[in-house]
C-alpha cells in the first residue's frame, strides 16, 4: 500500500522495503496508460449508467416483462414483412398497436408490400416508425408512419408539439431538407451518374419527387435526441440504377438538436 506525503516541498510516496522509504517515479508511458485506463473506466460506467436509466425508465409498465420495449408480433420472411408492438401498459397503447395492425393489416402475407421498423429510445421518449414499402406501381414506395410517445405522461406527440419543443419551424425544415438534397446531387456529380447540363438540381427533385420539399408530408421522428424526419424520397432516379435509397436510415434526414434547458 502507498501513502502519499510530502518532505521538503517534494511529493513522494511512502513504500515500505526494508524499513527505509524510496522516491517512486512513473514513466510517462506508465502515467499514459494509467490515464487510459481510468478513461475506458469512465465510458464504462456513463454507458452502464445511460442504459440503466433507460432500463428503469420503462421498468414495471411493461405488458409482458420478457420481452422487448418493442418486439415484432408477426413476421414473414418470404415477403420481407415484420410488424411491430409497442409492449407497454395503457390505453394509448392499445390504440397505436391497434393503428399499426391497421395499415399493415392490408399487406400481411401478400407480395404487394414489405412491412418493416425501427424504434427509438430518447430518456422517457419513444419514437417508433412503421415502414410500408408498396409493389403496386412500376417503381417501389415507401410510407412511413411515425409515433412518438411521452411514456411518463402516456402521450402521443403531434408533430406541432415536436416542431415547437425544438424551436424550428417549417421554413427552417424545408432548407435542410433542401440543403441535404443538394448534397446528394453534387455527390451524384462527382460521381458521374450524371452532368449538370443532362440533368439539374431542379430535374433531380423531380425525380426524387416534389413534394419532398413539402413538410406536411414529412414523418417525424426523435433520433438519439434529435429531431428527425422521414422524407417519401422517390427511390429511383432517370438514370441507372441508385444504391442510395435502400435502408430505412437513407430516407432520414436530421433537422436539429435540441434545445438547451
Amino acid at each position: 500500500m502507498f501513502n502519499k506525503f510530502k518532505l521538503d516541498g517534494e511529493d513522494y510516496s511512502e513504500k515500505k522495503s526494508n524499513g527505509k522509504l524510496d522516491k517512486i517515479q512513473l514513466s510517462n508511458s506508465t502515467i499514459i496508460m494509467i490515464i487510459v485506463a481510468i478513461s475506458f473506466l469512465l465510458v464504462a460506467l456513463i454507458a452502464y449508467g445511460i442504459v440503466r436509466v433507460n432500463s428503469n425508465n420503462f421498468k414495471g409498465i411493461k405488458e409482458d416483462s420478457s420481452k422487448e420495449i418493442v418486439y415484432t408480433i408477426f413476421s414473414n420472411s418470404n415477403y420481407n414483412q415484420e410488424v411491430p408492438y409497442v409492449n407497454l401498459k395503457g390505453d394509448i397503447y392499445k390504440e397505436i398497436n391497434k393503428n399499426i395492425q391497421e395499415i399493415a393489416g392490408e399487406y400481411l402475407d401478400k407480395e404487394e408490400g414489405a412491412i418493416t421498423y425501427d424504434y427509438n429510445l430518447n430518456g422517457n421518449y419513444l419514437s417508433l416508425v412503421l415502414v410500408i414499402t408498396e409493389y403496386t406501381g412500376d417503381m417501389p414506395r415507401n410510407n412511413f408512419y411515425t409515433y412518438n410517445i411521452d411514456v411518463a405522461n402516456k402521450d402521443l406527440l403531434s408533430d406541432e408539439a415536436l416542431i415547437e419543443y425544438y424551436k424550428t419551424n417549417t421554413e427552417e425544415i424545408s432548407n435542410r431538407v433542401l440543403y441535404e438534397l443538394e448534397k446528394a446531387y453534387k455527390e451524384k456529380l462527382d460521381q458521374g451518374v450524371f452532368t449538370e447540363e443532362s440533368c439539374d438540381f431542379d430535374c433531380y427533385i423531380s425525380w426524387r419527387g416534389d413534394k419532398n420539399l413539402n413538410p406536411e408530408n414529412y414523418s417525424y421522428y426523435i433520433k438519439d435526441g434529435y429531431l428527425a424526419a422521414y422524407v417519401p424520397f422517390e427511390q429511383y432516379e432517370a438514370f441507372g440504377d441508385d444504391e442510395s435509397f435502400d435502408e430505412i436510415d437513407d430516407f432520414l434526414i436530421i433537422l436539429k438538436e435540441a434545445p438547451s434547458e
